[in-house]
């Protein structure tokens, strides 16, 4: 069996020539039966991989503020993951200041009673 590697789309393909179809045919030998049962598998394993990852963008997309679509566009995924970014060093620098705040009204002693 012959493969020629064709780059398509950033992504490199292995076609066959007209003469191995026949090889690779269902009704043809257990070797082609378990090649198609791998394919079928790695196709399945592939969908559940873009699911998981659409799931995640879409769970992102609702925790960070500011992602809902502007205009009734939709917003991309690297829009999401930069609000994100954003997001994230904004908390990061609330957190410290409050820690600030924190340090400083114990050096003041000032302190809550219950």
């Amino acid at each position: 069996m012959s493969y020629s590697v064709k780059k398509m789309g950033g992504r490199r393909r292995a076609s066959t020539t007209q003469g191995d179809v026949s090889e690779m045919s269902p009704t043809g030998s257990d070797s082609s039966v378990y090649s198609d049962k791998k394919k079928q598998t790695h196709l399945r394993c592939e969908r559940q991989r873009r699911e998981a990852i659409n799931s995640g963008y879409s769970d992102l997309k609702e925790l960070v503020p500011q992602t809902a679509s502007a205009m009734g566009c939709k917003t991309t995924n690297a829009a999401i993951l930069f609000r994100a970014c954003d997001y994230m060093h904004q908390l990061t620098s609330e957190v410290k200041a409050n820690e600030k705040d924190i340090q400083q009204l114990n050096a003041q002693g000032c302190w809550l009673s219950r």
